[in-house]
């Protein structure tokens, strides 16, 4: 069981390609390169840290407020709700480490077994090390649903942008929208991610 479970979130990577296309009108064009988070031939899903063009790297990391969890409600409770604000919540985690350069509360969210978890929190660190911290920002959710085609359980599909804010002197980069889809699963009281792929929805 364990095993097939492996096996099947080998191909999130390819249900959010499939999901990506759908939100484009099932367009054929390759999504862009640079925040891809999986390899469509690939059991394990490689995941790169946003990055959208017009980036200006930040040197000394910003104070930024942590997602508040009640603004994700019933995110504790195990229901397929429950998995679907998880899910979002995690990705507001994702999104404001980017900003700050601290892992610690991503790093509470995946399943010791996620190794996407793993390869976005150490390229998080890499932003760091390269002064490469992105600017305020804010995450809006486009749709956040089931995803049905699987037989997989507790898979989620969500939608989000990212819109960052105005800085004085500094480009401001256009908002990025993505479609990201993830397992997760119940554990110790509360959602756990144990896989997820990434796709850009722009153009």
């Amino acid at each position: 069981m364990i095993a097939r479970r492996l096996l099947a979130f080998g191909a999130l990577a390819s249900l959010a390609v499939g999901a990506s296309a759908c939100s484009s009108g099932g367009s054929d064009e390759e999504p862009t390169a640079a925040p891809t988070t999986a390899q469509q031939a690939s059991p394990t899903p490689t995941p790169k840290v946003l990055a959208p063009e017009g980036m200006t790297p930040r040197q000394t990391p910003p104070p930024v407020d942590p997602p508040d969890p009640a603004d994700f409600p019933g995110m504790q409770e195990q229901t397929e709700e429950g998995a679907q604000q998880a899910f979002a919540y995690f990705w507001a985690v994702a999104i404001t480490a980017n900003q700050s350069g601290d892992t610690s509360a991503l790093e509470e969210l995946g399943a010791e077994s996620c190794d996407a978890c793993t390869q976005y929190i150490g390229q998080v660190a890499e932003r760091v090390e390269k002064g490469q911290l992105w600017p305020p920002a804010t995450v809006t959710t486009d749709a956040l649903e089931k995803y049905e085609d699987t037989d997989i359980d507790n898979v989620v599909l969500y939608r989000f942008t990212v819109t960052f804010e105005e800085q004085e002197g500094k480009k401001t980069p256009d908002p990025a929208s993505y479609v990201s889809v993830g397992g997760l699963e119940w554990s110790d009281g509360g959602w756990k991610v144990l896989d997820f792929a990434l796709q850009s929805q722009d153009a």
